[in-house]
């Protein structure tokens, strides 16, 4: 009786946008587990037609599974019923797929996906999955191979590349990751200036940031004014200790998008970083956090705003909610410890300075908190 007033809901449902995946799928699971598995096939073979997918697809399917019930053995059904079936329906083989991912077997997923995609070689979107599923079972190669497989021309070549180029990466193989994105610019990609970005990223953090400065410069030629890439020139500027020149690009941003909260924190932080137009600093932080109020590092630069005008109370409680938001950032940690030093509470400073010392990772920062840990304790004696 239960499992007709769920059919007939997920009827209902359906029946009311026959041409929306998650109403089709609902109404297939229904029909399955209420026993009617003969009808339900063909919705789940509905389902692995191209246009009834998403980047997260995956993820969708497995939350309508526990929305319905997430104490349901749903595995054994299909299970059983991919077995008396012969195997024939594709839909449901994708469905099992589905649920070994939601158990984090993507060995059998990554399986499944794969034979589903020689049988279905135009279906770019599953391919992709493919691709994904190999990335979580640590198939580095195979999954670089399914990425780069996906046309030039199609709707998935920025994100596939996007992929490819954060699998590299990790794998520390920065010159073919510059590679992929070289070669997305190159082919127009209508996101190239994200090509750019990620490419000056990789740059600078490799400690090449003149090579990402003269990136951010050609991708400025092609898009004059993209205020995306200024802001990274700028960004890259202060890193090479060319404060005026990042300031005044910052500047050109916020004229450009006065409601670019990255800018307006940047600039804003860069000033009481030197202690120096705190009035416009306050000011710039607060508009980026008219944009982002629960941005922690927003908060971080607006008590370190606080603590050098000597505000160490007001420092101390905004530099509090920034140390939640950030989940212990170690900078913003030890601005919360300097802010409780400042204003006689060494106590709360040891603490603060202690969850910096934990998460730093630059041996640099990690030497002058745990100085600033031994002078707060030694003040306490």
């Amino acid at each position: 009786n239960q499992g007709k007033k769920a059919i007939a809901a997920a009827r209902k449902a359906y029946d009311l946008n026959a041409n929306d995946s998650e109403k089709i799928h609902l109404l297939a699971v229904s029909l399955l587990v209420g026993g009617q598995w003969q009808s339900s096939l063909a919705y789940f073979d509905t389902l692995i037609r191209a246009e009834h997918f998403s980047d997260d697809s995956i993820e969708k399917m497995l939350k309508l599974y526990d929305e319905v019930d997430a104490k349901k053995g749903y595995l054994p059904i299909f299970q059983k019923v991919d077995k008396e079936t012969g195997k024939k329906s594709d839909g449901l083989s994708f469905q099992l797929a589905v649920l070994e991912w939601g158990k984090q077997n993507f060995k059998d997923s990554s399986q499944i996906l794969k034979e589903l995609t020689v049988r279905y070689p135009q279906n770019e979107k599953l391919v992709y999955l493919l691709a994904l599923t190999q990335e979580r079972n640590d198939q580095a190669e195979e999954a670089l191979k399914t990425y780069l497989s996906i046309d030039p021309k199609s709707e998935l070549y920025p994100v596939t590349r996007v992929r490819a180029f954060e699998l590299l990466k990790r794998l520390g193989r920065n010159e073919e990751a510059l590679a992929i994105s070289k070669e997305a610019i190159d082919a127009k990609s209508d996101q190239s200036v994200m090509f750019y970005s990620m490419s000056a990223n990789l740059l600078s953090g490799s400690g090449k940031n003149e090579e990402a400065l003269a990136l951010v410069d050609q991708g400025l030629a092609g898009e004059p004014g993209n205020v995306e890439l200024l802001f990274l020139k700028a960004v890259f500027y202060e890193k090479a200790q060319k404060i005026k020149e990042s300031m005044a690009t910052l500047r050109d941003v916020i004229k450009r998008d006065p409601k670019h909260a990255a800018a307006l924190n940047y600039l804003g932080y860069m000033y009481a970083e030197r202690n120096e137009n705190l009035k416009e600093s306050e000011s710039l932080i607060r508009r980026a956090l008219d944009e982002k109020p629960d941005n922690g590092y927003y908060l971080d630069s607006l008590g370190w705003v606080y603590y050098q005008q000597k505000r160490y109370k007001e420092s101390a409680l905004t530099l509090e909610r920034a140390l939640q938001l950030t989940n212990s950032d170690a900078t913003v940690a030890e601005h919360l410890g300097d802010a409780y030093y400042a204003g006689g509470d060494e106590g709360k400073a040891l603490i603060a300075y202690k969850i910096a010392i934990d998460t730093a990772k630059d041996p640099k920062d990690l030497e002058r908190v745990k100085s600033k840990y031994e002078m707060a304790k030694n003040a306490q004696n």
